[in-house]
């Protein structure tokens, strides 16, 4: 069953955002050492249930957070999203 496995969090203030879900949450905030501001975030432990996630710079006042759901296999989700959307 596909599941959520990461999560994106935009943000005006990079900077306060993290304190704020470090201080609140106890999350962990690492630099991404690519060419875009990007922090990778662990939410907790590999052996716990839930998923880790990313925080950006808000691009535009209605961005809005991020879901990823992973998939085994792209076309056939494509082909069953298409099938569902069309019966709906």
């Amino acid at each position: 069953m596909p599941r959520p496995i990461h999560f994106e969090i935009p943000a005006e203030n990079p900077e306060r955002a993290i304190n704020f879900y470090s201080t609140v949450f106890g999350w962990k905030f690492d630099k991404w050492a690519g060419p875009a501001d990007y922090w990778l975030i662990t939410t907790g432990d590999s052996g716990e249930p839930g998923i880790n996630g990313g925080l950006l710079p808000r691009r535009d006042p209605a961005q809005p957070c991020v879901n990823m759901v992973g998939v085994s296999n792209l076309d056939d989700m494509l082909k069953t999203v298409e099938t569902t959307a069309a019966s709906a």
